[in-house]
């Protein structure tokens, strides 16, 4: 079992926590801001084997800096896009999960350098009754 790693990175005056496990190319998976990226611990060590696997809590979600009101899917995207920047990394594949799936899709929108796959996992949005523009 690959050994997990827990850190923090400072983007954009947000304090976010990091989870990594693995060596490889890199897999970044935005924790739905329900849960924290604690719960995907599963999933690193399964990735680990095969890539580097970094899971981040949004801010205001799980242990990353709180916020004084709810960021919408388009601020959190600008933020992830940063987020890529700062960890300086090429051939990124990014996972979106439940409600980190709009977030993901509009970062991926935004074309950030170094971001080559995007994977979106029971994204909100995805049912016609509920889709993105209505969430």
């Amino acid at each position: 079992m690959s050994r997990l790693r827990e850190r923090y990175l400072e983007v954009d005056g947000a304090r976010a926590r990091v989870l990594e496990a693995g060596e490889g190319p890199t897999v970044v998976v935005l924790a739905s801001p329900v849960i924290q990226a604690a719960s995907y611990r599963p999933l690193l060590h399964a990735l680990a084997p095969h890539a580097r696997v970094v899971a981040v809590d949004l801010p205001g979600a799980g242990r990353s800096s709180r916020v004084r009101s709810p960021l919408t899917f388009g601020e959190h995207a600008a933020w992830a896009c940063r987020l890529l920047e700062r960890l300086g990394e090429r051939d990124v594949t990014l996972v979106g999960h439940s409600n980190s799936g709009p977030v993901a899709l509009l970062a991926a929108a935004r074309a950030p350098a170094g971001l080559a796959r995007l994977v979106l996992a029971d994204a909100v949005g995805a049912r016609p009754r509920r889709s993105l523009p209505r969430v």
